[in-house]
């Protein structure tokens, strides 16, 4: 079996763990962990161990859904509101009153550092490897516990217990006859609803791993095999093209007599082809000119008389070059007349070919 290529296996070494973490956290709703800061949630992002904890030690613990302001002043509102939800407003006039006439709101938040109450006086903080982590508030008959979400979670729990046992202490010096984790605010969103956030947890790891694979058939399918072949394409050398090639070195060296030898040459060859070859072609092309009909006759006349006369030699370089450039120009527009006759000719025999 031919061995797989090393980018295959870098991309499936890779890919394995990318496909274990999505089934980890994307399958299905296990411990219920689609919900942090819940008491239902068993998870890491759960309060399931304090609210449990409270209870077995026989606090009067329950769960409400309720406004903080909707309830009685004697209780406790324990709320826990995630970084995506609608920030509560502990300077709202109407928690203030509640607080005032004997509420007591612990309120934790990931930006608890953010909340400033204008009322009330502090009286207690808690510290965690010199960083401030909470603070107690006293006002009239009630009290204000502000600080961070974590503190009673239950991965901070699993490792250790002092934030909690400090809340708890805090809870001892206050009178109350219920404590309510209150969590009417983890379902209030801050953020406009979209279609992804509504999809199932299992239809998107569906769609992400629909994604991958369309991805690796990129990869796989856009694949090269071998080397690059190049492909030379057949180009169509012009006609007496080595005529003209050696024609333009004769001309660089001032060479006019050779170079105008070799246009001409180039010339005769396509008389040859309007008026076939025979002997002498060179004297009798003017008359199959004239005989033909065919246009510039006088030009053609006044190339033929030079050509025969013997190329004459003039003394001034700059007229002889100026004279031959003539000639040769002339050369060139009477093979245009030629190439244009030969197709007219060609047309002509093809219409007569589909007659037959």
């Amino acid at each position: 079996m031919k061995i797989k290529n090393k980018r295959d296996i870098v991309i499936f070494i890779i890919l394995i763990p990318i496909f274990l973490w999505m089934s980890l956290n994307f399958s299905g709703n296990k411990n219920n962990r689609s919900i942090p800061y819940s008491i239902l949630n068993k998870g890491s992002m759960g309060v399931s161990i304090m609210y449990e904890v409270m209870k077995e030690l026989d606090y009067p613990v329950k769960l409400a859904l309720d406004k903080i302001e909707d309830n009685i002043y004697d209780e406790v509102q324990i709320v826990i509101v995630p970084i995506n939800n609608e920030r509560i407003d502990i300077n709202n006039e109407k928690i203030r009153n509640w607080i005032g006439k004997g509420g007591k709101l612990i309120f934790l938040s990931n930006e608890w550092e953010e909340l400033e109450p204008n009322y009330g006086e502090e009286i207690d903080a808690y510290y965690s490897a010199n960083e401030k982590k909470s603070a107690v508030f006293s006002y009239k008959e009630g009290n204000l516990l502000i600080g961070d979400s974590d503190l009673i979670i239950n991965k901070t729990l699993a490792k250790a217990t002092d934030s909690a046992y400090w809340i708890l202490k805090s809870i001892d010096e206050w009178s109350y006859s219920i404590i309510e984790f209150n969590e009417f605010y983890q379902y209030s969103r801050a953020e406009n609803k979209s279609l992804w956030a509504d999809i199932p947890k299992g239809i998107k790891l569906m769609l992400y791993q629909l994604v991958f694979l369309i991805i690796a058939i990129i990869l796989y399918k856009g694949r090269r095999f071998g080397k690059p072949v190049p492909l030379y394409e057949e180009v169509e050398r012009a006609e007496n093209e080595y005529i003209f090639s050696v024609a333009s070195l004769y001309r660089q060296a001032e060479c006019w007599e050779v170079v105008l030898e070799s246009y001409y040459e180039g010339f005769l060859q396509e008389c040859e082809k309007i008026f076939g070859k025979s002997k002498n072609s060179s004297q009798k092309w003017i008359g199959f000119w004239e005989e033909k009909n065919l246009p510039r006759l006088n030009r053609a006349k006044k190339l033929y008389d030079f050509i025969e006369n013997g190329m004459i030699d003039e003394i001034s370089k700059r007229r002889k070059s100026k004279k031959y450039l003539e000639m040769i120009s002339l050369i060139q527009e009477l093979n245009k007349i030629l190439v244009q006759r030969r197709e007219e000719q060609w047309k002509a025999l093809k219409r007569g070919i589909q007659k037959i």
